[in-house]
């Protein structure tokens, strides 16, 4: 059983399973072409306004476009790069998370993809959208991040301010158990 939503026609917050809600139906995996594909540390820290390691602290997922966001919010532990501070917290954009099925036929009136499921499932249940295979950001993750202001580029319906990571997930890197990066 997949993680229950919060109500409301935008916001799908999962808390975890087992507490009612929508069901996990399957997975689906999305691409994209990037207009820039970073393969050096240098230009990612050229084009970032900050560079921040921390740890994600909370995450909701949105899906009214019929793709899978998550906004997640990263408590700063230690700054390379701009001017936040540790102790902070900033709400961050990422590609990737759970959308609803129903939501996907109405925005792509594709309900014919999903023949094979039931009434119930097309009205109750929600892919896990990994974006170009990357995993959705988890709640005590920690993550050194190349981001971007979004404060000259709003991103409605979210709230200004928000950050993104540059290269849609390319500046993401996730502690290992070994405590690299």
């Amino acid at each position: 059983q997949a993680p229950a939503p919060t109500q409301g026609p935008l916001k799908l917050t999962f808390y975890g399973s087992g507490q009612g809600g929508y069901e996990k139906v399957g997975e689906v995996g999305s691409t994209a072409d990037f207009a820039r594909i970073y393969y050096r540390v240098p230009d990612l820290y050229e084009d970032s306004t900050d560079i921040l390691r921390g740890t994600v602290k909370s995450t909701e997922n949105f899906d009214e476009t019929g793709v899978g966001q998550t906004l997640y919010q990263f408590e700063i532990t230690k700054t390379y790069k701009g001017d936040l501070k540790p102790g902070q917290t900033i709400s961050i954009l990422a590609r990737g998370g759970y959308l609803r099925v129903s939501k996907m036929i109405e925005v792509f009136d594709n309900e014919f993809r999903f023949s094979d499921l039931t009434e119930e499932q097309k009205q109750n249940g929600v892919y896990e959208d990994f974006f170009m295979g990357i995993p959705i950001p988890k709640v005590g993750e920690e993550y050194v991040l190349f981001l971007a202001s979004t404060k000259d580029d709003p991103q409605p319906p979210f709230p200004p301010g928000i950050y993104g990571e540059i290269g849609t997930f390319q500046a993401r890197f996730v502690k290992r158990e070994d405590g690299t990066f």
